[in-house]
């Protein structure tokens, strides 16, 4: 049934938390004007997380007055080259990544066959820096990265695929924010 909120209008209900979100990117790793590999903003609070941040999200988040030493925090839902990107712009960040991702990633099966053309090797050696740097958190699971988002390790396309938000009716590929009854859901292509 509908919520009915007795508070003031333009106010959440009570134990809802605000957040803003802004595409900044869809996923395509293909290159183009109109599309952007994924990348997704939320602003909840005094943060700004960046949810993947792939080839062209950086222009998207300049051209929408956000500068990066605004975001706290980057969230990768995996590694592969569209969903990563411009990870030295981020000097007040921390990074987030499930703990299987990294692991494949940063061992023995990473420069095998088609494996070592799916990601950039500068990506992963920066992550790894930031780890040694105490900028890089891993969770495992499902964890709640920040008060109202919730990551669950899904599997499937990648070691350490995470999704967002409700268990229920998850997209394999994809991930999903919840709140106030509405959801947004956004799904990546195989490749």
């Amino acid at each position: 049934g509908a919520r009915h909120h007795q508070g003031r209008p333009g106010e959440p209900p009570e134990g809802v938390i605000p957040m803003r979100i802004r595409l900044l990117g869809t996923g395509t790793p293909t290159p183009s004007l109109k599309r952007m590999s994924s990348g997704y903003l939320v602003e909840t609070g005094e943060r700004k997380i960046l949810f993947d941040f792939g080839p062209g999200a950086y222009h998207r988040m300049l051209e929408a007055g956000v500068k990066p030493v605004e975001i706290t925090d980057v969230f990768f839902t995996h590694l592969h080259y569209d969903h990563v990107g411009n990870l030295e712009k981020f000097p007040a960040a921390d990074f987030v990544v499930q703990d299987d991702e990294m692991a494949f990633w940063t061992g023995r099966y990473a420069s095998k066959g088609h494996f070592r053309h799916i990601v950039e090797v500068e990506d992963i050696v920066h992550l790894v820096r930031e780890n040694f740097a105490g900028r890089l958190r891993f969770v495992a699971g499902t964890h709640e990265i920040v008060p109202g988002i919730t990551v669950h390790r899904v599997g499937g396309h990648a070691a350490g695929l995470h999704s967002l938000g409700g268990t229920d009716e998850l997209l394999e590929l994809g991930w999903r924010l919840r709140g106030l009854g509405r959801a947004l859901a956004a799904a990546a292509t195989e490749h």
